[in-house]
């Protein structure tokens, strides 16, 4: 332990001159280029003395290593602990068994397309519970870390604290790597497919697409996004990845395995899973807990009509407003203005897929971590600055403290609104990319100078004001 420890330490004083000699010529809005040149694997957080660099990494690093060990030995100890991943595991030992891999909706059961426990049959055939359940935490707590790191590279340095510190205090962070969810590896997909947009490689975004759907339905929706902006080149590596993974599927389960999850997910979408509705932070989680009959809820009223109608209005209203605020946004037609709006843009139509998916749980949560990343890293360049960071922050906490609260009164009954909070969070990171996107004239970014079209119109009222006193 102590020779890593020195080797890191060592590193840090290596890799950081180079940093240090030349953060004060090159600007905050290519901190990505500057870290690559550097050679640190991310941009350093603090722009201080070479020991106090080193002290802060050692402190970063410590941290996330207590973080994780804390998360696995509670995994372990606990009822709950890696149950979602032991659905994941008894879904491939099923197919290893030629047995069935869907029964019903209820309770921990397999409710994905047969992809992930296709993946996992040979971890499933070859190792005992105990080192699978490594391996798969292994796999999150490094999808989650390299994820970090590659979005690190996209931010000012000054933001890249809070980038690291956030996960550790972000309840959906602990709550995924607790039950051993797959929405880690979910978030870290959604991050490669917006990374290589920026890098331009599309067809290579199309084809992590493709992987997300079969993994987990809930990206399909961007599909429709990249269709509207035309992005033809996602859309082939798109077509080339979802048909090549769909002929593995059937390759090795055959067809038969597809069509029943298609029947699976449609039961899901209409009925949800009744005994968790209300955890659920989705629309429908929110109209069933005002008018649906729960044993930890108190309704509003219990009135089938009345659930129908709002889960219906919300989510078409949703729909409207966000396709609304996209096609508004697209009056600013700058490059800097093009990449401020994708970012956005793609944001908001992961928001509005979460809403609008009927079993969103505080564990489904980690992708809201790339959200606020691109929602805050032009931070500085929007009209209203304090105003956004409030309103991220506030829907931070809300939904940080909504999985603590349920432990709490775990097994009371509580007012809807009061369970709502978490679904508040959820509305608030939704309505302020909405407002962003829709604010007077598509411009929320500050421009130095008025546009263009206000100068020959100057001019013309002063040449009209001089004719007239002439």
């Amino acid at each position: 332990m102590k020779l890593c420890l020195s080797y890191i330490v060592s590193f840090c004083h290596q890799k950081s001159e180079s940093c240090l000699t030349t953060r004060h010529v090159i600007p905050q809005n290519v901190d990505r280029n500057r870290s690559r040149k550097s050679g640190f694997p991310f941009a350093l957080p603090f722009d201080s003395s070479l020991h106090s660099i080193s002290r802060v990494w050692l402190i970063v690093i410590c941290t996330w290593i207590v973080y994780l060990l804390a998360n696995y030995l509670l995994s372990l100890t606990t009822e709950s602990g890696q149950m979602a991943f032991y659905v994941y595991h008894a879904g491939a030992k099923s197919l290893l068994g030629s047995q069935d891999l869907y029964s019903g909706i209820t309770g921990w059961i397999y409710l994905y397309p047969p992809l992930l426990a296709q993946i996992l049959m040979p971890l499933a055939a070859y190792t005992h519970n105990t080192t699978s359940t490594v391996v798969w935490f292994s796999i999150n707590s490094a999808m989650m870390i390299s994820t970090l790191s590659l979005l690190s590279h996209y931010i000012p340095q000054s933001k890249i604290r809070w980038l690291w510190l956030m996960p550790l205090v972000f309840i959906p962070f602990w709550q995924a790597l607790y039950l051993g969810q797959i929405t880690i590896i979910m978030m870290a997909l959604l991050a490669i497919i917006w990374m290589c947009i920026q890098e331009h490689h599309h067809v290579m975004a199309g084809m992590f697409l493709a992987l997300s759907i079969w993994i987990k339905v809930f990206p399909a929706l961007l599909v429709l996004y990249f269709l509207w902006r035309r992005d033809w080149y996602t859309m082939i590596g798109l077509i080339i990845g979802g048909l090549g993974l769909l002929g593995v599927q059937i390759m090795i389960s055959g067809p038969d395995l597809i069509l029943n999850f298609i029947d699976v997910l449609f039961e899901l979408y209409s009925g949800g899973q009744p005994e968790a509705t209300y955890e659920n932070l989705s629309i429908f989680g929110f109209a069933s807990r005002l008018f649906q009959s729960n044993q930890f809820v108190i309704p509003l009223e219990i009135n089938a009509s009345l659930f129908s109608m709002m889960r219906i209005g919300l989510t078409i209203s949703t729909l409207i407003i966000s396709f609304f605020a996209i096609i508004r946004a697209r009056f600013t037609d700058t490059l800097e203005n093009n990449r401020w709006r994708f970012d956005l843009e793609y944001s908001l139509v992961i928001m509005t897929i979460l809403m609008l998916g009927s079993t969103l749980w505080i564990s489904g949560l980690p992708p809201l971590i790339l959200i606020y990343v691109l929602i805050l890293r032009n931070v500085e360049k929007y009209r209203h600055p304090l105003l956004v960071k409030s309103i991220v922050a506030i829907s931070f906490i809300l939904i940080t403290i909504y999985q603590p609260m349920l432990v709490v009164f775990k097994g009371e009954t509580l007012h809807a609104l009061t369970l709502s909070i978490g679904f508040a969070g959820v509305m608030l990171v939704w309505s302020l990319l909405v407002w962003l996107l829709v604010m007077p004239n598509g411009k929320n970014i500050k421009t130095a100078q008025p546009p263009p079209v206000y100068v020959p119109l100057k001019k013309m009222k002063f040449a009209a004001q001089t004719v007239l006193k002439n």
